[in-house]
């Protein structure tokens, strides 16, 4: 985002509409700024808007009355010439960003096919089920319902459920590459809402029509989203004895919803959709006891799971878009146990 210093109207609109997000200058927040650029018909300030507040930003933009304030790569509406060293920056480092993000995936995929012909050919190779429980705090965010004019600050908690097949196959004696597919069901059970009137609301404002035809002002102060996942990750062991081993590993985690269901206060009702959509994505860590029991090849293994990072989708039943962002790290703690066959 770029904003033009010298020629703000200084009338204090985007600062009192999004709540100080935009001050009375017209520019963002300090902790954003990272460069100035000097022309002969004034001085940019340019800022990195964090994802979750690129619509708060937006929007201030659209209520500038002078238009001093813009995206990097939109065309300037009052005939200034942006500077085009700048946007060329932004631009880029996005398409970096892009193409390692894709490279990395990409190289971890062909790492995984190499090593079935290649490596670990004297480990074995294993499956395993895992039942997964863990508390979460999933989000602290700012929103808005629709075209509100004031934004609501979200915090939301929740018990999740899940189970996973894995697959693991041996790169060397003690390092596993894993590939899973499972169900997860990710469980909103506390909310705080804090608007400009209250600080403490367990329940957020939902998108629902009463089956009686009323439609507006309807709570909801739990949630569900049943889905599906997708998982990769690496694992690696160190024995302990005969017929057991200590294990640690981590694992990215792709989420896509089936279905939603939400509690509304008003009549006790349960509503439930069937949206299908990108829910978001996961990287986890665990560490747990692996011991093989028997004759057999079979063990149990149970683990400590740490949620690292987190990424949800925006919610379509609160007006949200898709391309709204809940991102959290260190997130959750919980437990899983595993029970699996070497093979």
């Amino acid at each position: 985002m770029i904003s033009q210093i010298d020629y703000s109207p200084n009338d204090g609109v985007p600062e009192v509409q999004y709540l100080g997000f935009i001050d009375a200058q017209d520019m963002p927040p300090i902790e954003t700024w990272f460069l100035i650029v000097h022309t002969q018909e004034t001085r940019l300030l340019c800022a990195w808007i964090p994802y979750k507040y690129a619509r708060l930003a937006n929007e201030a933009i659209e209520v500038n009355n002078l238009d001093c304030m813009n995206w990097a790569d939109v065309g300037y509406p009052l005939g200034f010439i942006w500077p085009n060293h700048v946007c060329r920056m932004l631009i880029k480092y996005e398409k970096i960003r892009e193409q390692i993000l894709s490279n990395y995936v990409r190289n971890i995929l062909l790492l995984f096919l190499a090593s079935l012909s290649s490596f670990g050919l004297s480990a074995q190779k294993r499956i395993e089920l895992d039942l997964v429980a863990r508390y979460d705090k999933h989000a602290d965010y700012t929103t808005r319902f629709g075209d509100r004019s004031y934004t609501d600050d979200i915090s939301l908690w929740g018990i999740s459920k899940g189970l996973q097949l894995k697959y693991f196959h041996p790169v060397t004696k003690n390092l596993s590459l894993s590939l899973g597919a499972g169900y997860h069901l990710l469980c909103i059970d506390k909310i705080r809402n804090t608007t400009p009137w209250s600080d403490n609301v367990s329940a957020r404002t939902i998108d629902f029509t009463h089956p009686t035809g009323i439609e507006p002002g309807f709570n909801a102060d739990k949630y569900r989203y049943n889905s599906v996942t997708w998982s990769f990750g690496l694992n690696y062991k160190q024995v302990i004895s005969a017929k057991t081993h200590f294990n640690f590993g981590g694992d990215y985690t792709y989420m896509h919803m089936l279905s939603q269901k939400y509690h509304i206060t008003y009549d006790d009702i349960t509503y439930k959709t069937s949206r299908s959509m990108p829910l978001g994505f996961a990287v986890n860590a665990n560490a747990g006891i692996l011991r093989r029991f028997g004759k057999k090849d079979y063990y149990f293994n149970p683990k400590l799971q740490i949620a690292i990072y987190q990424q949800l989708n925006g919610d379509q039943a609160f007006r949200e878009t898709p391309d709204l962002k809940m991102t959290k790290w260190f997130q959750g703690v919980g437990c899983s146990l595993g029970f699996g066959k070497f093979f």
